[in-house]
């Protein structure tokens, strides 16, 4: 009984290092969407092993089940933003829905400032019609995949900056706010590896880095906030994302629920709050998050 517990542990261990490991293989970024279950199975399995008396090997599997689960947790910026915040809802609508009426007062109700879509159809884009009159700034744009992404802001758009990445599942335009003019962009990316993601990111990373100014970008990443994947993406943009409200995609089943759908505000902005919205029709949940830049030195 022993060896098989012990078994049991170094795959859950091994399981827990190698969700690190996306910056050697992008195998290790799929293993890192699965780390909450990774780092509770280590947990239970060396819980048992401090019972059966393998104390070493437990501790050990608790530290690593510590130093794994501080990353699941991010912390709080200390902060105040100064002036107005402002506010995105991000959306994956679901290429098939159906009823959009809920999902547009949803929207509506929460009177954020920018709006980011995904899986747009022709079947589902009375959810654009339906908020033109407070979001009348809109971009639209084909994706390869299934369904277009979409943009939607409050603030008018800057003349000509609007452009498309088809292959790439990105639409964006430039904005003019109050605290003057910021990229707003959606993303729908791949399937991590095996799937296309891996390449579709390498390709995207110069396009964000080309982009002039304070960026906001959300969308359906199809990959956890603690991944080498975003983390790349952050740096690419100038960006980081806005809290952790929880998982917004069940994996075939609610037992496995995965955050994949995210918010990022400009690098220099202060994050308020991060909320999950309901279904309303979709697969995915909503994200509600909230920012606002840094007091002037």
């Amino acid at each position: 009984m022993h060896r098989g517990v012990i078994v049991l542990w170094a795959l859950a261990a091994l399981a827990v290092l190698g969700g690190f490991g996306g910056a050697v293989h992008p195998a290790g970024d799929s293993l890192a969407v699965f780390r909450v279950y990774t780092v509770a199975g280590l947990a239970l399995i060396s819980a048992t092993l401090l019972i059966l008396r393998r104390p070493v090997i437990a501790f050990a599997g608790l530290a690593l089940v510590i130093g794994a689960g501080m990353t699941l947790v991010l912390p709080r910026d200390a902060e105040t933003p100064a002036g107005r915040s402002y506010a995105v809802y991000q959306k994956n609508l679901k290429w098939s829905l159906r009823d959009p009426e809920a999902l547009i007062a949803d929207i509506t109700a929460q009177a954020s400032d920018f709006v980011t879509l995904q899986e747009v159809t022709r079947r589902n884009r009375a959810v654009m019609a339906g908020l033109a009159a407070r979001w009348p700034h809109q971009h639209f744009c084909d994706f390869e995949r299934i369904g277009g992404t979409a943009v939607l802001s409050h603030w008018p758009v800057v003349e000509g900056s609007a452009f498309c990445e088809t292959r790439l599942g990105l639409s964006a335009m430039q904005v003019a706010t109050p605290d003057g003019p910021v990229w707003l962009a959606s993303l729908h990316l791949h399937w991590p590896w095996p799937h296309r993601q891996p390449g579709i990111v390498a390709d995207l990373l110069p396009v964000l880095a080309r982009l002039e100014g304070p960026v906001v970008l959300a969308g359906d990443f199809n990959m956890v906030p603690w991944s080498h994947t975003v983390a790349m993406i952050e740096q690419a943009a100038r960006a980081r994302v806005v809290g952790r409200p929880g998982a917004t995609f069940d994996l075939r089943t609610p037992l496995i629920r995965i955050p994949i759908d995210h918010v990022l505000m400009p690098e220099d902005a202060v994050a308020i709050s991060a909320t999950l919205r309901p279904k309303l029709g979709s697969d995915h949940r909503g994200v509600l998050a909230k920012f606002g830049f840094k007091p002037a030195p």
